[in-house]
């Protein structure tokens, strides 16, 4: 029943270190079809996804532009 939830939480950790612009919206995605569908994992993944996806923004900024 809860694999939505689950897939993305694990997209979303995976975006903070991998492409955030594509896995970041695929993580709520993943969250808001979980929740829909009944999965308490689903507000996790959308928090999450959003979450990592800044924070692999700043990571990218950081690396490769510099502060």
């Amino acid at each position: 029943m809860g694999w939505f939830g689950t897939a993305g939480i694990i997209v979303a950790l995976i975006s903070t270190v991998v492409i955030p612009i594509i896995f970041g919206p695929i993580a709520i995605v993943l969250g808001v079809i979980g929740h829909s569908r009944g999965d308490p994992k689903g507000k996790i993944a959308i928090v999450l996804g959003v979450v990592c996806m800044l924070i692999g923004f700043a990571l990218s900024y950081i690396l490769f532009i510099g502060l």
